[in-house]
């Protein structure tokens, strides 16, 4: 009886399992990290997190990695724009919003040094890392270096000031230019700068001196108007010269073009220790016999960084640029024809054709 019993429930459990085999859960050796799935939240840190695939970076994955993890912490820093800044200023006036958000926002990733890497994660595929920064010490170390950075821009400040009352326009635009540069990593900020005289907003100061600067150029000339004709052998010259405040400024850059070829490029003059440039003229296509000469100052170059071409071409943009628009002629001779007492046929069609080419007869 008991065996029989023994019998009936080993039968029992066979046929309430279906004869099949119970599954098992397969644990990940190497399962993604949390962090990877939900970002970390924690007041006190600027947090980074940058992820690449191994496949498209073979060799440097970790590098961009860690490039798109500063990136990714760079977007947490938030950009509080004053009213009193340089950004605000010329915002207002020029409508450089886009230009200046993405400059400010690679200053800060160039800015992001002293972070640390809390931890990494990699499969065969992947590679993630999560990288911070403290807030406290961020904001320590930029205010250091923004204190170095104000007080050499202050420095050439009063450099390019003395440069300019010496009549040296060309060196005092290229060491303001590079102040307001050097200060670029700020200009959403009130840069209030204490000075023996007073307090002022430096970039503001600076931008204001260069605007000055430029505007109060003068181009002079004793020719009103560039004429070419028999007796100058259709051959001229003409002299320019550039003041500033009753000074004749060497060395600045000046471009000027002929308007008769308006697929001429344009030519470039450096005024000389007189502040003065001579423009040459002749072989000119005499069917175009009236047009222009046009003359103006480079501010590109003037005003030219190559470590931040974008910024420069801001600042040429907000200038009231300083041009000449000469009068050009071309005057043919007079021809005189002797001895003719009835109209002749192949004589009255010579003239025509001498008259449509810009020849007076006679």
């Amino acid at each position: 009886m008991n065996r029989l019993l023994y019998i009936l429930i080993i039968s029992f459990s066979v046929s309430c399992t279906g004869g099949k085999s119970t599954s098992k859960t397969v644990i990940d050796p190497n399962p993604r990290p949390e962090w990877a799935f939900s970002r970390p939240i924690n007041g006190s840190y600027y947090i980074g997190i940058g992820s690449a695939n191994k496949s498209a970076f073979p060799s440097d994955y970790s590098i961009v990695a860690k490039k798109n993890a500063l990136t990714d912490m760079s977007s947490e820093i938030t950009v509080n724009i004053s009213g009193e800044s340089f950004y605000q200023t010329v915002d207002n006036n020029f409508q450089y919003s886009e230009e200046f958000q993405s400059m400010i926002r690679s200053s800060f990733k160039e800015e992001i040094t002293d972070y640390e890497i809390v931890d990494s994660w990699e499969n065969e595929k992947e590679f993630w890392i999560f990288t911070r920064i403290s807030k406290a010490e961020h904001t320590r170390i930029k205010n250091l270096k923004k204190s170095k950075v104000l007080d050499q821009a202050y420095s050439n400040y009063i450099t390019a000031i003395s440069y300019k009352d010496q009549g040296k326009v060309a060196d005092a635009l290229d060491i303001l230019s590079l102040g307001l540069l050097d200060m670029k990593e700020y200009w959403t900020e009130p840069n209030l700068y204490s000075t023996t005289d007073g307090d002022l907003y430096l970039d503001n100061s600076i931008y204001s001196e260069i605007r000055s600067i430029c505007t109060n150029l003068e181009m002079i000339s004793t020719d009103n108007e560039f004429e070419l004709n028999y007796s100058n052998g259709f051959s001229k010259s003409v002299s320019i010269a550039l003041k500033h405040e009753e000074k004749y400024i060497p060395n600045i850059p000046v471009l000027y073009k002929f308007t008769n070829n308006p697929y001429s490029r344009p030519k470039k003059l450096y005024t000389d220790a007189n502040g003065v440039i001579v423009i040459n003229g002749e072989n000119f296509d005499s069917k175009t016999r009236s047009f222009q000469l046009e003359i103006w100052v480079d501010y590109d170059e003037l005003l030219h960084n190559e470590s931040s071409h974008e910024v420069s071409q801001m600042l040429v943009k907000g200038i009231n640029k300083m041009s000449m628009n000469m009068p050009a002629y071309i005057s043919l001779p007079t021809v005189y024809f002797k001895g003719e007492t009835e109209i002749n046929p192949l004589t009255e069609s010579i003239k025509a054709e001498l008259l449509k080419s810009g020849f007076s007869i006679s």
